[in-house]
């Protein structure tokens, strides 16, 4: 209340007036939070995440933006920012005071390797210094996990190796949990899978028709290692092993029920074949004298140089990543190849098929 005196100014004033300035406080709050990081199919206590940035922004003026047209994602970024949080190393982190509204906090830069939460909301209806605490309601972000696809690629050519029976193992090189199961660094990954009959192990992947095969389970964020068992018809085994990372970092595909797929290449050389040729004649060597006073002329059979052959294919000679492409026509020319002095010509490594 305010008190307002109203007081005698003499004779002639027939009416007093006094004034009073009257001043509002805005209820104004600040909140606390704690962010923490968790593994899927574990238990324990959350691990706190250092360095996620939460964005504040008033939900009224993001609705208002959605009503005149705006998507939600759309008005989201482009409403007025109030205030920005970023936690510290224990997970925690403490807005300015807010003043009287009802706020949304957006997971805008989650932690590396750790999947976005979703929004929530912050409403201030009191004046008070003491903090709204969210830090017994831990907002938990899963440790990030994509589904893996494999692909087999030619490594002279960059295609697509389109040919069945590639078979792969893959080898973490840190703990991790998949479906619930731990699996310790420098062990090969696997899980239970079932069909309607019973559950199997699966711990190899073999590709398909397409060149490529995908992991039914995800993997978590971390370091891995693709190892080769097992090589296509018409390719060579490469036993060196491709190094790959799980991570929320760069480019990925998205699957059909939403969830992240990061590809994962393997390179093999086709298998080649050489045509050798050797050209033999008869070389004269001298004359001798026979038993009964004639001549005979010698000779000896040695490599002809300067012989040129053709080699010609047979039937169509095909790519070897089995993508239908003609490398060489039915009765073309390949090469022409030329013996040395020792009679041997040999081709050039070409690819597997039926010459002439």
């Amino acid at each position: 209340q305010y008190n307002v005196s109203l007081t005698y100014v003499g004779q002639t004033v027939e009416v007093t007036t006094a004034s009073q300035d009257v001043v509002e406080q805005v209820k104004k709050q600040a909140f606390d939070l704690y962010k923490g990081g968790h593994t899927a199919g574990t238990s324990g206590n959350a691990t706190p995440l250092e360095g996620v940035h939460f964005e504040v922004k008033l939900e009224s003026d993001i609705q208002a933006l959605v009503a005149k047209g705006m998507s939600l994602e759309e008005a989201k970024a482009a409403a007025p920012l109030y205030d920005e949080l970023i936690t510290d190393k224990n997970g925690q982190a403490s807005s300015i005071e807010l003043p009287y509204g009802t706020y949304r906090v957006m997971e805008t830069v989650p932690a590396e390797d750790y999947n976005t939460a979703d929004d929530f909301f912050v409403t201030v209806t009191e004046d008070s210094r003491e903090h709204q605490s969210f830090t017994n309601n831990v907002i938990i972000d899963e440790v990030f996990t994509s589904y893996l696809k494999i692909v087999k690629k030619d490594a002279e050519t960059g295609k697509t190796v389109q040919l069945a029976n590639t078979e792969f193992k893959i080898r973490t090189l840190q703990d991790i949990y998949v479906a619930g199961k731990e699996i310790k660094a420098g062990e090969y990954v696997g899980y239970f899978t079932w069909n309607p009959f019973q559950g199997f192990w699966v711990d190899e992947w073999t590709t398909d028709e397409s060149g490529t095969v995908m992991l039914n389970e995800m993997l978590p964020a971390g370091d891995y290692e693709l190892v080769e068992i097992n090589a296509p018809e018409g390719y060579l085994l490469n036993d060196e092993v491709v190094e790959f990372t799980i991570s929320n970092k760069g480019m990925m595909e998205i699957a059909a029920d939403g969830n992240p797929i990061i590809t994962v290449e393997k390179e093999d050389i086709s298998v080649k074949g050489q045509i050798t040729v050797y050209k033999e004649g008869e070389v004269f060597t001298g004359i001798h004298q026979n038993d009964d006073g004639s001549y005979s002329f010698d000779y000896e059979s040695k490599g002809q140089s300067n012989t040129e052959f053709q080699i010609i294919a047979d039937t169509d000679i095909l790519d070897p990543s089995n993508d239908g492409t003609i490398l060489y026509e039915k009765d073309e020319v390949v090469e022409t190849i030329t013996t040395g002095t020792n009679g041997y010509a040999t081709s050039s490594k070409l690819p597997l098929g039926e010459y002439r």
